[in-house]
């Protein structure tokens, strides 16, 4: 698939779903270096983001996120995600 030179105009919808998720669950979804960051004990952060871009976006598709925890690595923290499906 070709994509078009960025940046990309998108328009469209999104659907985010956060959960607390047992860190042992996920810890094979995260790469080594990275830190699980705990909210509670023995709990992170994860979810799904589930997005349609429709008309007047550059490209029209959708797409599912799956974010398994929250992470840190020195000086930085985010959100590592896992898997992109596009449709």
């Amino acid at each position: 698939m070709a994509y078009p030179q960025a940046p990309w105009k998108l328009q469209g919808y999104a659907i985010l779903c956060l959960h607390l998720i047992e860190t042992h669950r996920v810890r094979s979804l995260i790469p080594s270096e990275l830190k699980i960051i705990s909210v509670l004990p023995g709990k992170t952060v994860g979810g799904i983001c589930l997005s349609y871009y429709g008309t007047g976006s550059v490209m029209e598709y959708s797409e599912l996120i799956i974010v398994p925890a929250f992470v840190g690595y020195p000086g930085k923290i985010g959100s590592w995600i896992s898997h992109i499906i596009c449709r």
